[in-house]
This record gives structure tokens, sequence and C-alpha cells, in this order.
């Protein structure tokens, strides 16, 4: 640096330390943990996300559930093969509409199923227990062929 004194440059390099200084102080007091609003905007469709997922998975347990009882009854009161049953047919069909008017009070995903199936819409209550048990078309369709019959 010519034409710079030696008292102007010790002004120069505290200028400059002094500078420097104050941007490591910045840099040091920027709080760690908080997060920009995107940041926050994600971590909040992360929780309804969670939040969502929990209720799909507690009315797949219900609908579970209650195709469980459902088939047990069902195996119950079978005739088989050898044709002596537990019950007939009409005292099956009377025990399914207890049990489904049971559960239609308490689960609406099951009330909901049973009024498509009331209204003849067989194909959307098949695809909605599907959907929402995860259990094969095939066996939602006997689900709801049982329907039909009781």
């Amino acid at each position: 640096m010519p034409g710079l004194t030696l008292q102007e440059m010790l002004v120069l390099g505290l200028i400059f330390a002094a500078l420097a200084w104050l941007l490591v102080a910045a840099i040091r007091s920027r709080p760690r943990h908080q997060l920009n609003e995107a940041d926050q905007y994600i971590a909040r469709l992360n929780e309804a996300a969670a939040r969502q997922q929990a209720a799909d998975t507690e009315r797949a347990e219900q609908l579970r559930l209650a195709t469980t009882q459902r088939t047990a009854a069902a195996r119950r009161a079978s005739t088989g093969r050898t044709g002596q049953g537990a019950s007939s047919t009409a005292g099956r069909a009377a025990t399914e509409r207890q049990a489904a008017a049971r559960l239609g009070a308490t689960d609406p995903e099951y009330a909901e199923v049973l009024a498509l199936v009331q209204a003849g819409k067989t194909r959307e209550a098949v695809q909605k227990i599907h959907h929402d048990t995860g259990i094969p078309l095939t066996e939602a369709r006997k689900f709801v062929d049982s329907l039909q019959a009781s």
C-alpha cells in the first residue's frame, strides 16, 4: 500500500478487525433452532398427514374388526357340506342385521357402506371397503354380497 503511513495502516487494520468481529457476532447470535416459513409449512403438512394416516388406520381397523365379527358369525351360522348348520338362513340374516345395526350406530364408515349396498351401488361399496381397509377386492366383494343377503 504505497503512500500509507504506519498509523493509517493500523487504523485500517482495526476497522477491518472490528467489521470481522461484528460479522462473526451477528452469525453466532442468529438462532439456530428457528425454522423459516417454508420449513414451518412443511412441518405443518407432515403433522396433518400423520394425523390423517392415524385416522385412516383407525377406520380401517374398525372395518376389519366388523368384517371379522361378521365372518365369524357367518361361519357359525353356515350349513356346511353336510347341511347341518347352527341356525337357519333367516336366523343368520337376523343376526347379521342386528350386528349391522350395532356397528352402523357406532361406525360411520360402516354405515356409509351399508347405505351404498342398500342403494344398490355394490361396486362403490366394494371400492370403498377396499380403499378404507386395504383388503383384496374379492374379499370386499364377498363382504358386500353377505350384506346384500341380509
